[in-house]
């Protein structure tokens, strides 16, 4: 595995990909309960062509045209129909003549609220993910759009009004509050310890509260197991 050094350069790409489904009533016809939209985005809008050259969909083939190509935002697909599944999204990146793999990412496609919670035209189920898109040492070409990042917003969404929105200041502040917590478990010395068979080299594996994350080892590297949700609304 390549190790980084000092002399790589390393970009980070913000992106939200996710689906709303609206209930379309009682009256609806039971093939068709819901319509549905699975998309990639911008965190707060951005145009992600800076990057992305195409987004491909691949949804249950039982939909016409299950594999769904997208060249220009909004990066998404519309559909109706009444079962849940998981679809796949495939982002192909500006890297002309260089090999790089598109990144695949599987999302579950959710029509109905969690619980007993009963469906209504009025709230849509909304399940979408906020990631970021590592780039190591990539091409020329690539690079320099990377570093321009996006220089427009793309055009407004019908849907905006139900997205999540990310602010990188809070991310700061939630990871300042799970460091100190971390910091905190260390000086009262109440972790619990795994002993490798194989020389007995000890591991601190615990969850941490604050931020929902698996720490492991005393250096504290955190493995995000889930994204913490965010409240406020465009």
């Amino acid at each position: 595995k390549h190790r980084l050094s000092m002399s790589d350069t390393v970009i980070h790409c913000p992106i939200v990909y996710g689906s709303i489904a609206h209930w379309l009533g009682r009256k609806a016809d039971e093939a068709h309960t819901h319509r549905w939209t699975l998309f990639v985005r911008g965190p707060n809008g951005e145009d992600l062509t800076y990057f992305l050259s195409k987004v491909v969909f691949t949804l249950h083939p039982s939909f016409a045209q299950p594999v769904r190509e997208i060249f220009q935002p909004p990066f998404e697909v519309t559909e109706k129909g009444w079962g849940e599944f998981e679809a796949t999204i495939r982002l192909y990146f500006h890297d002309t003549g260089n090999g790089m793999k598109p990144m695949e990412i599987t999302h579950p496609i959710r029509l109905y609220p969690h619980g007993n919670t009963a469906p209504t035209v009025k709230k849509p189920v909304v399940f979408e993910l906020y990631d970021q898109i590592v780039f190591t040492n990539p091409a020329k070409e690539l690079c320099d759009r990377l570093k321009r990042g996006a220089t427009k917003q793309a055009p407004p969404h019908q849907l905006q009004d139900n997205f999540t929105v990310y602010d990188e200041s809070a991310d700061i502040e939630l990871l300042t509050a799970a460091h100190k917590f971390i910091t905190e478990e260390l000086n009262s010395a109440s972790l619990f310890f795994l002993c490798c068979k194989a020389g007995f080299h000890c591991h601190a594996f615990y969850a941490c509260i604050v931020c929902d994350a698996i720490v492991c080892d005393v250096s504290c590297h955190m493995m995000w197991s889930q994204k913490p949700k965010r409240s406020s609304r465009l």
